[in-house]
């Protein structure tokens, strides 16, 4: 929302430059006026002056913020009231200056701090149709009868709380209009980005299969030959080559998921599964010393979710193994909700947490805090790649020191 749109240095020293511009107008105005309106008291307006500069420097030198500018912007609206107040109150035709201060609490600050400022700003205006000093030359609008609130300066100060109103409402829904367009083109390209990502992830993968796919071949080729010759033979030459075999079978079986998935999704239609079972399928991927250390929680093992099972388990392995080697002193929990419209799934640990430093960069491809060998920081990308996919997101969450948690969330019956 725009309400919490921070303030940025560039919006500050506009600002600033405006501000100046206004203290250079407000010179000229009093100096012109004490040639033209008898009686208008100068040194006090110059000194109201005075205190707007000030504050202008002092905005100049903090730091951006929204309680700064909304401060000022209300002090401004004091310093009107006291510059109206001195020369002529109601009846000095520069009161519908107030609009400005209006209008730059809509494009700066947002709904609130707006309609806390046209409803002061309507107020001090009001105020100045009683409490002023009255100048001769400002008092051509006349007091016809004895009433000081004529009925003409009843409708000016009625116009000017319309006007007011008008900006408040029409400003600060334009300015939440652009910062949602801003908002969902900001996530369309880091969409079209994390895509572009997965992408070449792909294509790197699917290049490796195949560059791989020979060697291991071979490789596999002059182990089962190995296998053969030392069949019978005691001694650990023989358990090194069934070992050999093994591993190369492995590798081959990578590689051939590396080239049947091709990083794609669409191929596979949603299916319906019990959290249960899922888990259960879950579990055969862990390390066999490590299964005991993931606990369903209980409430949502009967939970049905509806999603292409493949990649999201392939999902799901990533996030539970990162959260294992996170906690390796504590249980990983994983729970699943499901409501009319989406499916949440979570996976929580108690390790030692992410800095926030590091937590933003959690997703990129590539991007690992592991040891060199150790993963190719890929788990993240690929599941989060994966819910955006079927209309998703993958929040994240850490505190160091006490955990993390990681939420996909879907909608129930995901395309």
């Amino acid at each position: 929302m725009q309400q919490s749109r921070d303030i940025s240095n560039a919006e500050t020293a506009w600002l600033v430059r405006l501000r100046w511009l206004a203290v250079a107008g407000q010179s000229v105005l009093a100096l012109g006026g004490a040639q033209l309106v008898t009686g208008l008291p100068v040194a006090w307006l110059f000194f109201v002056v005075a205190l707007i500069a000030a504050s202008n420097l002092l905005l100049s030198r903090v730091a951006p913020s929204r309680v700064a500018v909304g401060t000022v912007i209300v002090g401004d609206v004091v310093a009107l009231t006291a510059l109206l107040y001195l020369s002529g109150g109601a009846n000095n035709p520069f009161g519908f200056f107030y609009v400005v201060h209006v209008a730059l609490a809509a494009i700066l600050l947002g709904e609130r701090w707006t309609w806390s400022i046209a409803a002061l700003s309507a107020l001090c205006y009001g105020a100045l149709f009683f409490v002023y000093v009255e100048l001769p030359e400002l008092s051509s609008h006349g007091m016809h009868h004895t009433s000081s609130f004529s009925l003409h300066l009843q409708g000016m100060w009625f116009a000017f709380s319309l006007v007011a109103a008008t900006l408040a409402f029409f400003f600060t829904r334009f300015i939440r209009a652009i910062n949602a367009q801003a908002e969902q083109l900001r996530e369309a390209q880091e969409r079209a980005l994390r895509s572009e990502r997965l992408a070449a992830v792909t294509a790197l993968g699917a290049n490796a299969a195949h560059e791989l796919n020979t060697p291991l071949g071979t490789i596999r080729l002059a182990a089962e030959e190995m296998v053969r010759a030392l069949d019978g033979q005691p001694g650990s030459l023989a358990e090194d080559a069934r070992l050999i075999l093994s591993e190369v079978r492995r590798c081959s079986g990578v590689l051939a998921q590396l080239r049947r998935d091709g990083g794609e999704i669409e191929g596979e239609a949603p299916r319906t599964i019990r959290f249960a079972d899922l888990c259960t399928e879950l579990m055969e991927r862990m390390p066999l010393d490590r299964r005991t250390d993931v606990t369903v929680d209980a409430q949502s093992r009967d939970v049905l979710l509806s999603a292409p099972i493949r990649p999201l388990m392939e999902s799901l392995s990533a996030l539970v193994k990162n959260a294992l080697e996170a906690s390796p002193d504590a249980p990983v929990v994983l729970s699943a909700t499901r409501s009319a419209t989406h499916s949440i799934v979570t996976v929580t640990d108690r390790g030692v947490g992410i800095p926030v430093e590091i937590l933003r960069r959690v997703g990129e491809p590539f991007f690992t805090t592991k040891a060199v060998g150790s993963g190719l920081g890929l788990g993240v990308f690929l599941a989060q790649s994966f819910v955006e996919k079927i209309g998703g997101r993958l929040d994240l969450s850490s505190q160091p020191g006490i955990g993390t948690r990681v939420i996909l969330k879907f909608p129930s019956e995901a395309q």
